[in-house]
């Protein structure tokens, strides 16, 4: 019965979303990525396979930010700040399903959002390359396509699992969203920046600074892990337990964060 629960509201949210003007932007997203990709890319005098690469899994993150930030995250303010979430949790529903079969339905959303653009990314690199017009990157696998935009896909649902939490744990939502906004940032760079003051060849810092960057490693999640886009663009080979690892660490640290959000939700007054 829980997971039946769960289950509806996670296709009620699902529904919801397709009939949404997001789906209409996802398909003429689809086309611009399609047009882009055959034409835009020509503008550059080499590695247009790399170009083409780079462009669409561009347009994939900037699409799954957008659903997350002005669809997900706005969704669960509107029902949490508007109370709309009464309506629901007056039934024999906890609100750890509400919360998981929300971020379920979104997921499910998401997932065809970014399937149909990497529909269209496949389908314009694969035109592209019959034309003539791109060249195909070194040691281009299809396999390692796919297993980009399903890490770009786990590192959106890790997003979208924090914009969960500073929903649930703020009362507005552009603090939620500014406050995700910097989480994706910081996740994106941090390991970037720590690295480069462990070498010490273009900035020195003290040890203490150092530790401290180190910890925040520990607290705001690693997603520059899941970009395979270099893998891809230059045939870069990757090995089979670093992608387990990658998927272990994205798969903990969303259900970690989503355990997080229930816990608040539910000391929660929204009464």
């Amino acid at each position: 019965m829980k997971t039946n629960l769960i289950w509806l509201l996670a296709t009620i949210t699902f529904r919801e979303g397709t009939r949404s003007n997001v789906l209409y932007g996802i398909v003429l997203l689809s086309g611009l990525l399609f047009i882009s990709n055959l034409f835009i890319t020509q503008l550059f005098a080499f590695d247009l396979g790399k170009v083409a690469i780079d462009v669409g899994f561009s347009i994939l993150s900037l699409a799954g930010l957008s659903i997350i930030f002005f669809y997900g995250i706005a969704l669960l303010s509107k029902d949490i700040h508007q109370r709309n979430i009464c309506m629901v949790i007056c039934h024999p529903i906890a609100r750890w399903k509400y919360v998981i079969g929300k971020f379920f339905g979104l997921a499910l959303f998401l997932l065809a959002a970014i399937g149909i653009l990497a529909l269209f990314t496949a389908l314009s690199l694969w035109a592209g390359t019959q034309t003539g017009g791109l060249g195909v990157p070194r040691d281009f696998s299809w396999g390692m396509l796919f297993l980009a935009v399903s890490f770009n896909l786990l590192s959106l649902l890790v997003v979208m699992s924090i914009g969960f939490f500073f929903t649930v744990l703020t009362t507005s939502l552009y603090l939620s969203m500014l406050l995700t906004f910097f989480t994706y940032l910081i996740g994106n760079t941090l390991d970037t920046i720590v690295k480069v003051l462990v070498k010490e060849e273009f900035v020195t810092a003290g040890d203490l600074f150092i530790k401290f960057m180190k910890l925040l490693t520990w607290i705001f999640p690693n997603l520059s892990v899941f970009d395979l886009k270099p893998n891809l663009g230059y045939g870069l080979p990757q090995s089979t337990p670093y992608l387990a690892w990658i998927t272990g660490y994205g798969l903990t640290y969303t259900c970690l964060v989503l355990i997080a959000t229930t816990i608040i939700l539910h000391y929660k007054d929204i009464k």
